[in-house]
């Protein structure tokens, strides 16, 4: 074999060796031959949520509680999130709320519990004293979620940023959220601004912004939720959630985060977990003339002086959301009957309501009116449509002792 052959032959194993050598290290080359979409694998499939990507930023951090004119303007407004350092550390509640002090002041308090540390929003709920779910929640599949009772309010405060400009009108519910940790939350958005205050142990927090709603399949419409599995996400049922960038945000021990309404969450808590949030309407407009002229407001109001529960505000700030969003500034009485139709409402209340709303009788209602009526009468004109907004109801059982009570902290939970 002549010489010029015996080259060849040499160059196209050097090429070859070569090749295997580079796949070896940086796995198989895709820019010579492109495999078929079908057969391509979806970054972060059956992966964790938010293995699809790197979060593209952490959510910004406070080391102090702004005024309430700061708050809306700077993250409700706008739609937010925001992390403020500490803000709960000088509440009664972060300082005296361990177990023992809980079960001996609070221990005959009923509770609700929820099976199931892993988010399942079809599972059981069950009934027991606080006391009672201090004695097994640590060896025990189970998880506290309760709006929290009167007594407990003595010592949980509202924070600075919200004690005028008219948050403390819309205020909706108090919430505790209490397990032993290792729970995991479903991907939701709540359709409320959201102040959540960590008492103890750590929560790590996924959070979308609501701007990517076309890209995330919320598959329970009633619950706001999507059903992916969170420790496991299938990018073939689920593919908007490959393109969904998203920001990360750690909480500690008195740590309290602000989650806009309609953001996109998932929350994963470790430790003994024992969290409060404050749900409020999202408001469209700040009342100025509700917080004192030149005087420094305090670090916080306590939950007991306060009225909690009035879901009006909520129903209007969602009416001038879907008016807003769609870029319908003047209102006619067709885009008001549009709407009623929509969740099967009355339409001759909406015709009535339409005149009371347009006062100067030009045959439209703009945005800026319709906030400006008053919240009592506009919930009113529309009886057919307001209702109490929730999750929808579950099996409510007596608790039943498991026959395991084996501790599993590492078992997935909400």
């Amino acid at each position: 074999m002549d010489s010029h052959v015996w080259s060849v032959i040499v160059v196209v194993f050097t090429t070859l060796a070569s090749a295997s050598n580079m796949e070896a290290m940086h796995g198989p080359s895709t820019n010579s031959v492109d495999m078929p979409e079908n057969l391509k694998i979806a970054p972060g499939h059956l992966q964790p949520l938010g293995s699809h990507s790197p979060p593209v930023g952490s959510v910004a951090i406070l080391d102090h509680v702004p005024d309430p004119l700061t708050f809306f303007r700077d993250y409700v407004q706008p739609g937010k999130p925001v992390l403020f350092r500490g803000a709960a550390k000088n509440m009664k509640a972060f300082q005296r709320w361990n177990d023992d002090y809980l079960r001996n002041k609070y221990g005959e308090l009923e509770v609700e519990v929820e099976e199931g540390k892993k988010e399942n929003r079809s599972l059981s709920l069950f009934h027991m004293t606080l006391a009672r779910f201090l004695e097994i929640y640590n060896t025990s599949d189970v998880y506290m979620v309760e709006s929290m009772q009167d007594p407990m309010k003595e010592e949980f405060m509202l924070l600075k940023c919200l004690l005028c400009g008219g948050f403390t009108d819309v205020l909706l519910d108090a919430v505790i959220w209490f397990s032993s940790g290792g729970t995991k939350s479903v991907l939701h958005f709540d359709a409320l601004d959201n102040i959540n205050c960590l008492m103890d142990g750590e929560k790590e927090l996924i959070m979308m912004d609501r701007k990517e709603e076309s890209h995330i399949d919320i598959d329970n419409v009633d619950g706001n939720f999507c059903e992916v599995d969170v420790d496991k996400v299938d990018m073939t049922k689920y593919p908007g959630l490959q393109d969904v960038p998203w920001y990360s945000a750690k909480m500690m021990p008195s740590d309290c985060i602000f989650i806009p309404y309609k953001w996109f969450h998932q929350v994963t808590s470790r430790g003994r977990n024992l969290a409060v949030n404050i749900w409020f309407a999202h408001m469209w407009k700040f009342t100025e003339d509700t917080c004192p002229d030149g005087k420094e407001l305090p670090e916080f109001g306590s939950l007991a002086d306060l009225v909690f529960g009035n879901s009006n505000a909520q129903f209007r700030g969602e009416m001038f959301d879907y008016f807003h969003s769609v870029g319908i500034e003047d209102i006619t009485e067709n885009d008001l009957l549009e709407y009623v139709r929509m969740d099967d409402g009355d339409e001759e209340e909406a015709k009535e309501a339409m005149k009371e709303l347009d006062i100067n009788r030009d045959g439209v209602v703009t945005q800026q009116e319709l906030l400006d009526f008053p919240v009592e009468r506009f919930a009113l004109l529309f009886s057919s449509l307001t209702k109490d907004l929730g999750y929808p109801e579950r099996p409510d059982n007596e608790y039943s002792e498991p026959e395991s009570m084996e501790n599993d902290n590492g078992h997935d939970e909400l």
